[in-house]
């Protein structure tokens, strides 16, 4: 199995011009999970979350359900997280799903602190479990926040990432938030 010290934590930058600090993607630092796409994993929670404070990153978002966290055995991850002295906050949705308008709303706080905050020199790091599609999802938010076309965002996300970044349904997510509906996936009745 492939752990921290055989695959040092990766992390995924985008950096847009003139920003003195920089948005990342990753894997879900610390995760156990012997059977996934990317190959078998026993990561080392506290090796990954030096890695990223020896990185010089000030916030880690999660995007990983606590049933997520239960079962890559991570659930240790937001104490040791603030006890390392990163900013944490948890936004999760389900793997493979769209955020809601719900989760949006909870969202909204925590992008508005990170557009001020890597223009001033934060490093941010986002992670779900194998940092591509809820992660991918929430960075190409991010760029379009920032004010880059939608479909650039994803094309962005997808070049530094992955080409399988972003599924279909997230797609469709941020298309319909470009678009002005909010992100509201519901077809109207009639």
């Amino acid at each position: 199995m492939r752990n921290s010290t055989t695959h040092p934590l990766y992390v995924s930058w985008v950096k847009l011009e003139g920003d003195e600090g920089a948005l990342g993607l990753t894997l879900c630092p610390g995760k156990y999970q012997p059977v996934a796409s990317t190959g078998s994993w026993d990561r080392q929670l506290d090796v990954d979350v030096q890695a990223l404070v020896d990185m010089g990153v000030s916030h880690l978002v999660s995007l990983i359900t606590n049933e997520d966290m239960r079962m890559l055995r991570v659930e240790d991850l937001p104490l040791q997280v603030q006890t390392s002295g990163l900013t944490w906050d948890h936004l999760p949705f389900a793997d493979t799903t769209a955020p809601t308008e719900a989760w949006m709303e909870q969202a909204n706080p925590v992008l508005n602190r990170i557009i001020n905050a890597i223009p001033a020199g934060a490093k941010v790091v986002v992670h779900c479990m194998g940092g591509l599609s809820r992660a991918g999802t929430f960075a190409s938010l991010y760029l379009w926040l920032r004010g880059m076309d939608m479909h650039e965002a994803i094309r962005t996300v997808r070049e530094i990432r992955s080409p399988h970044a972003i599924n279909s349904r997230q797609v469709t997510f941020l298309m319909r938030m470009a678009n002005g509906h909010n992100g509201d996936l519901h077809e109207p009745e009639g």
